[in-house]
């Protein structure tokens, strides 16, 4: 009897086998974890408050050093990872993690600095360069975000994107 041919598939489309969908999965906090909003929430908090002192100081460094600290990425992967799987439960969940933890952070980031400035001080100039996004952080954004989902589905990648 004649083996059936098995379909080549494009490099592009990676089929994910049950247990590397359930690993996805987990890592991208689709299945619960324990004390996972607990750890979630210290580290955006932290983050935060490096990210303001940062802005503040005008320190560029400070600022990327508050990103590298930021968990905000799982949530975010998890929202395209189960979109991508079809799971609209999930999918949902995801955003509203996503939508929580943002508000949160902002509300932080603006306590923070309220209690930080007395008011009189001038903007520097970290801050006002981060009102004004243009194409090149668009891009930065969509390779970062393209960087980290590539890195989450190949376990063989660097755990440090």
């Amino acid at each position: 009897m004649p083996e059936p041919l098995q379909r080549s598939r494009p490099f592009w489309h990676r089929h994910l086998e049950p247990e590397e969908r359930r690993r996805v999965m987990h890592d991208l906090a689709l299945i619960n974890r324990t004390h996972w909003y607990w750890r979630f929430g210290v580290m955006s908090a932290l983050s935060v408050l490096v990210a303001v002192m940062g802005l503040l100081a005008g320190s560029a460094a400070v600022v990327i050093g508050a990103m590298l600290l930021a968990p905000l990425m799982t949530p975010v992967l998890g929202v395209a990872a189960a979109a991508a799987m079809g799971l609209p439960k999930k999918t949902f969940i995801s955003v509203a993690r996503v939508v929580v933890a943002s508000i949160g952070c902002i509300a932080l980031a603006y306590v923070a600095s309220k209690m930080a400035l007395s008011g009189s001080e001038p903007f520097s100039s970290e801050i006002e360069s981060r009102t004004r996004p243009d194409i090149r952080d668009l891009i930065v954004a969509l390779a970062a975000g393209a960087a980290g989902s590539y890195a989450t589905v190949r376990s063989d990648t660097s755990s440090a994107l």
